[in-house]
């Protein structure tokens, strides 16, 4: 029987959801802004989670495929959600830090 570490390790190599770039850099240009908002790795991590969470996954599978994706990131009608998702995120993770 495979073990989970097995199962992530080809998965990861084929499996990618796009979604994750987007949020994460949103996350970042918006913590800059802010100027108020905790942008250690723990806080920007924790506001991508709570914003992907909300957001439709958009997975690829090749390298084609990841191209594609990328182009169309760049036109992503749906950025104005991310941006909503994103302050939501941060509006939470600012009340309820997880560190110190």
């Amino acid at each position: 029987m495979e073990n989970m570490e097995d199962i992530k390790s080809r998965h990861s190599e084929h499996l990618y959801n796009v979604m994750e770039d987007s949020v994460v850099e949103q996350v970042k240009i918006m913590i800059a802004r802010d100027g108020e908002t905790c942008g250690c790795d723990v806080c920007v991590y924790n506001i991508s989670a709570i914003a992907l969470n909300h957001l439709p996954p958009h997975y690829i599978t090749t390298q084609k495929g990841e191209m594609f994706a990328r182009v169309e990131k760049l036109n992503m009608p749906d950025k104005t959600q991310i941006t909503i998702e994103v302050l939501r995120a941060i509006e939470i993770v600012k009340h309820k830090k997880m560190h110190d």
